[in-house]
C-alpha cells in the first residue's frame, strides 16, 4: 500500500529557508521570480507558482534549485510523472543538487515506485547525511515495501537529529505498529496510524540585494 495516496490531497508543503546553492549565485531576477514562486506555492496557489517558477527557469536557466522547485509543485498538482521528469533533469543539470534527488524520491513514492524512491533518497543523503526530508522519504519507502524494521531504524535517525518532527514520528509509531503485528480496525481512525507525509518539499531561500 502506498502510503502517500492513502492521504491524496492532504499535501503538508514545507518552507525551507536558507537552503543551500551549489554553484553561481542566481541572477536577481531569477531570485525574485523564485521567491514569488514560493509564496504562491506556500499559499496553496500551484498553477500561479508554476508560471513563477518557470519564468525564474527562463531568467536563468542555471538556477537548479528553481528545477527541483518545480518538480516539487508538479508533485504538489498531483502530476507525478512530469515532476519526475523535471527531478531526473534537475540531477543531470547539476548531480550535487541534494533536493534533485529529495524530488525524484517524492515523485517515485507518489509513483509507487518505492525501490527506486530508496536508491534516490539514499542518493540524497549520501550528499547530506541529516537531510530530514530524504530520511523522511526513505523511511516511507521502506514502509511501503514493508520493511517495517529498516524504516524503524531511519525514523529513530531522523528523530536523533530532529525530536520534534511530527512526521518521524508518525513513520516510527506506524512501523513500531506494523512490527506490533496487531491488526487495526477498519474504521477511519485507522489513518492515523499513517504517516501525514510531505507533498514535496518547496525550497524556499530568504535573500536578499548585496
Amino acid at each position: 500500500m502506498n502510503r502517500i495516496n492513502t492521504f491524496a490531497g492532504l499535501l503538508c508543503i514545507a518552507l525551507l529557508c536558507t537552503a543551500p546553492v551549489v554553484g553561481a549565485e542566481p541572477v536577481f531576477s531569477a531570485i525574485e521570480e523564485y521567491n514569488n514562486a514560493v509564496d504562491l506555492a506556500v499559499a496553496g496557489e500551484y498553477d500561479a507558482a508554476l508560471v513563477a517558477v518557470d519564468a525564474t527557469i527562463a531568467a536563468d536557466p542555471d538556477f537548479t534549485l528553481a528545477l527541483a522547485t518545480k518538480s516539487g509543485i508538479l508533485s504538489a498538482m498531483g502530476r507525478y510523472e512530469e515532476a519526475l521528469a523535471v527531478a531526473d533533469a534537475t540531477v543531470a543539470s547539476n548531480p550535487d543538487m541534494v533536493y534533485g534527488y529529495v524530488a525524484r524520491a517524492e515523485a517515485l513514492i507518489n509513483l509507487d515506485r518505492s525501490e527506486e524512491a530508496i536508491a534516490a533518497a539514499e542518493d540524497a543523503l549520501d550528499r547530506d547525511p541529516e537531510n530530514l526530508e530524504a530520511m523522511i522519504l526513505l523511511g516511507t519507502a521502506y514502509g511501503n515495501l514493508g520493511m517495517y524494521e529498516e524504516e524503524l531504524a531511519v525514523s529513530e535517525d531522523a528523530l536523533a537529529l530532529y525530536p520534534d518532527d511530527s512526521r518521524a514520528q508518525a513513520n516510527r509509531f506506524y512501523a513500531e505498529f506494523m512490527l506490533s503485528g496487531e491488526t487495526p480496525e477498519p474504521t477511519p481512525a485507522t489513518l492515523s496510524l499513517l504517516p501525514a507525509m510531505v507533498g514535496f518539499v518547496i525550497l524556499g531561500l530568504s535573500w536578499t540585494r548585496k
